[in-house]
Formats: C-alpha cells, structure tokens, sequence
C-alpha cells in the first residue's frame, strides 16, 4: 500500500489535566503546550520532501580533484562547504520529523490514557532534541566564526568529523568504530550541568530510563491499593501522575528547545552559503 506523506498536527492537552499533573509548579510543564504548539508551527513549515545530494567520500574526491585540474581552487573549496552544509540542513530536517512524531505520538498516547507509551515516547524525544541542540552548540558557533573571515581557506577537518560522527552515528555491528556516536547520558549530562536553569532535564530523564528499561518503575504502574492491600490490575496506580509528570518535562523541553536550535542553525548555514559567494573563480 502506497503511504503519502502528511503533516503531522500535534494537539495541545487538557490545561486542567496539565495543571493537576503540576502540583509543584514545574516551568517547563507550564509552557507545555505552548512548547508543544512551537513544534507544531514548525511541523507546518518544514518541506514535505527535500531533495540531497549525498556524495561518498570517493565521489567527493573526484569531483574536488575535477576542479581543482581546472584551475579552480575556490570552487573546490565552495564544493567543500556547500556538501557539508547540504548535511547540516539534512540532520536538521531528519531530527525535526523524527521529534514530531515522536512528541505527537507521546502526547496523543497521554491522551487516550497510556502513560507507559507516552513515557517511552517522551524519552526518545528528549533524547533527539538533546542531541541536536549539542550539535548545533558546538557546530554554529564554528560556522558563524567564519563568516566574513578575509582567509579564504580553512581547515574543515574538525567540523567535518563532529558532522560525521552525529549525522551518521550508529553502533550496529557492521558500522566503523568512529561512527559510534557520543553517548547520549553524557550528553544530557553535559546540558544539565553546563546551561542554566535544566537541572530537571536530568530529573525526568532518569526517571523516563528507569520506566523504558525492564525496571519496578515501569512496572509499578499496574499497582493500587484497596482496603490496604496492593492490587495488581490494568487499573492505573498512583505511579501514572509521577510518570506523566515526567512525560510532560521532557516533552515540553524537546518541543520547545529543538525548534529554537533548529532555526539557528538554519540561519548560519543560510549565512554561511551567502558568504562563499566571495569565492568565485
């Protein structure tokens, strides 16, 4: 069966759900659906399909050294930037689809009272808005440095790997050692501890790993009580609201923060293809 490609619409959820569910006045669960409709904006603005130019390595070199045999150095060098700015744009665009059915699928199993789905879900997503918002920290800013810059010819190596190792990241077994991508605890890690005001990032995750994984968390959830005895059932225990807290947090920062990361980077690399039109030859 032929799938067509659709936009995907994320629904706010109940205020009155959210606000039971914020006992302790949690800021990001606040900004939930605001968050929540700031990825959905940008799921009505992303490209339905977007055509790429991938090269292998060899292809690249031989079109490099085809241009460089006809004495044109700055245009190789504009190839060089222009491929690697080619894959910036794509792991933007495949980490903005891949967040938003994450994030809708997370939010609609909230919805329909499914909160180990949701959990689950809203993990994945913290993880791929963390991962693009630790690349884009570490890549913009190296863009952006040289925009202006009177040397034309800089060394890509560095950009290029950090590109490499996080667009094609992979642990499968047949993949080459330096594909293994940089484990994503360290990178929440690093978030939590290096910017301001995300220690509950840290929190929620924890906590999201402890229902994914095989652990009494996840499990607890089919626990309640009456007349003081632990009843096991598909009843929902008291465990559903910590969990759904948890779900939420994490949701309403990958929601919020991936968009914001994503139109930077966009920006640069918009930029940074402006400025390579000084090197013409």
């Amino acid at each position: 069966m032929t799938r067509t490609a659709q936009r995907i619409h994320i629904p706010n959820l109940d205020p009155k759900f959210v606000r039971d569910r914020n006992s302790n006045g949690n800021w990001l669960i606040a900004r939930l659906n605001e968050n929540i409709s700031s990825l959905d904006k940008l799921a009505r603005n992303l490209p339905v399909s977007l055509p790429w130019c991938q090269r292998t390595v060899d292809q690249f070199k031989t079109e490099f050294d085809q241009l460089l045999a006809l004495g044109r150095p700055m245009a190789g060098y504009r190839l060089a930037w222009q491929d690697m700015l080619d894959q910036v744009q794509a792991f933007g665009l495949l980490s903005a689809w891949r967040l938003i059915e994450l994030v809708s699928s997370a939010v609609w199993a909230i919805r329909r009272d499914d909160p180990l789905c949701a959990a689950i879900m809203a993990r994945a997503a913290l993880e791929t808005a963390a991962n693009y918002a630790w690349f884009q920290a570490k890549v913009r800013p190296a863009i952006d440095a040289v925009i202006g810059k009177e040397e034309m010819i800089i060394d890509l190596g560095a950009l290029e790997e950090e590109l490499l190792k996080t667009l094609w990241a992979s642990r499968l077994e047949e993949a080459e050692k330096f594909l293994n991508p940089t484990n994503i605890v360290t990178i929440i890690g690093h978030i939590t501890k290096k910017i301001p005001d995300q220690e509950d990032v840290g929190t929620c995750y924890g906590l999201l790993c402890e229902v994914a994984h095989p652990n009494m968390l996840g499990r607890s959830l089919f626990l309640s009580e009456k007349g003081g005895q632990t009843i096991i059932s598909r009843k929902r225990g008291p465990t559903a609201i910590i969990i759904e807290h948890s779900s939420m947090v994490a949701l309403s920062w990958a929601a919020g923060t991936l968009p914001r990361s994503l139109t930077a980077m966009q920006n640069t690399c918009v930029r940074m293809k402006e400025d390579l039109e000084r090197f013409r030859d």
